[in-house]
Parts: structure tokens; C-alpha cells; sequence
């Protein structure tokens, strides 16, 4: 409901309140009883106008501070905004066996057979693999990350790539996937370009898949981050994947927002505030112990 008609009326009873007085006063006083009568419609009228535009000029406040808000934020998404992966198979393939793996991945659920047929000669394929990760097509990025755990091909070089193609990418469909992906690669050097995409993700698939992921890997860094999106966020389902996330990695910080969740409308999500409240309790205890 609109600010300016939450607050009228209690502005109106409180006139009203004033009338009441002013008449009681003029009684005392000696003034008529119409006399009186005139002056607290006056007074009514009067206060009631006043009552209206400071209202009226209330909610245009906070009109302007939400729209301003909501600037700031549009504002700070474009800036943090990712280029996307966008390489075409011919900008990737060195020749027509590449061309043939590229065609066949960007058909759902062949990640297997392909990951079967290229573990035999990793080194022939790992350029390719890598630089897939990058290739416009979705199926595509999301089976070379499933064929990469699938082959065990963990490496510096590896992480390398996948962090350049992780910083570049700008689908949440491919974030929730990674999300998932890397939280089985579980290499630490991994973590920046994390962090970089939890910052970008909107969707609750893509924040709660992160979220777990940096979670799982005790990333207390990304603390502030987790605890921030959990604080601004109305959607259940993301308050339910970044509260999981909170139970798997405790702390301190966390305890304001999720006490605050406590009342949610949301049955589900007050019983997993309650089991995070309880984690945070367990692991202020061991901190003091130590």
C-alpha cells in the first residue's frame, strides 16, 4: 500500500484528537459553543490540508529513493556486467575432427560417449576442450565441463582456461551448471573467478549452486557476499540454496540476516534459518573453546 494512504489515517485521528482539545479549550475559556464548533472545523480543516501534503511530500520521498535505488542498482549491474563466451566453431577448430567433436556436443547428453572416445589421447584433445569453454553454443560449454571432470583433466592449465571462460561468461543457466561442475573440480584456484560470478548470478539456480561451491570449499572470503545476497534477496528458492550454503560454512556475520528469517511467511525457510542458527551457535562454541 502506498505510504501517503498507510499514514492518513492516523494523521486524520490525530486532528481529530487536536479538534477535541481546542474545543475543550474554547469551553473553558468562555467562547460559545458554535464559536467553538467553527474553530475546531477550522483547526480540522486546516491541519487536515497540512497532514495531506506532508503525505502527499512523504511519499514522493521515498518514490525518489527507491527509484534512485533501483538506478544504483541497474547502474552497478551493467558495470559488473560480463562480455559473454561467444567464439564460433570455426574461430576454435583446427580442422574437420574438431569440427565433427563440436557438432556432436552442442547435442544434449553426449558428453559421455565423446569424454569415452577423447580419454585415450588426452593431449590431442585438451586444446580443444579448453578452448571450447569458450564456444557460443550452451550445450557446448556445459558437457566440455562435464567431460573435463569426467577425464580428470585437473591442471593449472585447466583452471586457467576455465577461470578466463568463468570471468567471461554471462548465462545463468551455464553459472548454475559451473556451479555444480566445479564444486567436483574443487581447485582452490578456481576461487576469484567464483566469487566473480556469484557477484554476477541473478537467478536462484545460479546463486545457490555458487554459493554451495564456495561453501564446500570453506571460501570464507566470499562470506560478505553470501551473507549480502541472503540480506537482498526475496525469492524463496534462493533464500533456501544460500542458507544451505551458511549451514555448510558458519560464521558470526551471518547471524543478523538469518535470525531475521526466523519470521519468514515460509515455513521451510524458518525451520532452515533455525538449523543455520543452530550451526552458528556450534561454531561460536568451538571458536571460544580453542
Amino acid at each position: 500500500m502506498n505510504t501517503y494512504f498507510r499514514i492518513l489515517p492516523f494523521l486524520f485521528f490525530s486532528v481529530m484528537i487536536a479538534a477535541l482539545v481546542l474545543v475543550t479549550g474554547c469551553e473553558k475559556s468562555g467562547v460559545s459553543g458554535s464559536g467553538a464548533l467553527e474553530a475546531a472545523k477550522a483547526k480540522i480543516k486546516s491541519d487536515e490540508a497540512t497532514a495531506i501534503e506532508e503525505a502527499k511530500a512523504a511519499a514522493a520521498r521515498n518514490a525518489a529513493a527507491e527509484a534512485k535505488r533501483k538506478a544504483e542498482a541497474e547502474a552497478k549491474r551493467e558495470a559488473n556486467k560480463a562480455p559473454g563466451n561467444t567464439k564460433t566453431t570455426d574461430a576454435i577448430a583446427r580442422d574437420d575432427d574438431d569440427k565433427a567433436i563440436i557438432e556432436r556436443l552442442q547435442k544434449q547428453d553426449t558428453f559421455k560417449t565423446v569424454a569415452e572416445e577423447l580419454k585415450s589421447k588426452p593431449r590431442k584433445w585438451q586444446p580443444l576442450l579448453l578452448a571450447a569453454l569458450q564456444h557460443e553454443n550452451e550445450n557446448v560449454r556445459t558437457q566440455v565441463a562435464r567431460i573435463i571432470n569426467n577425464n580428470e583433466l585437473k591442471s593449472e592449465e585447466v583452471s586457467a582456461a576455465w577461470s578466463e571462460a568463468l570471468m567471461n561468461e554471462a548465462s545463468d543457466v551455464i553459472r548454475e551448471n559451473w556451479g555444480y561442475d566445479l564444486r567436483l573440480y574443487k581447485d582452490p584456484a578456481m576461487l576469484p573467478a567464483l566469487r566473480k560470478a556469484f557477484s554476477r548470478a541473478e537467478s536462484p539456480a545460479a546463486l545457490g549452486n555458487i554459493a554451495e561451491t564456495l561453501a564446500a570449499m570453506n571460501d570464507r572470503e566470499s562470506l560478505p557476499q553470501i551473507i549480502e545476497a541472503l540480506k537482498m534477496t526475496r525469492e524463496v528458492m534462493a533464500q533456501q540454496f544460500l542458507l544451505a550454503a551458511l549451514k555448510r560454512m558458519p560464521d558470526s556475520t551471518a547471524r543478523p540476516v538469518v535470525e531475521g528469517l526466523l519470521t519468514s511467511k515460509t515455513e521451510l525457510i524458518r525451520l532452515s534459518a533455525r538449523k543455520v542458527l543452530g550451526r552458528i551457535n556450534d561454531y561460536e562454541g568451538a571458536t571460544q573453546d580453542k
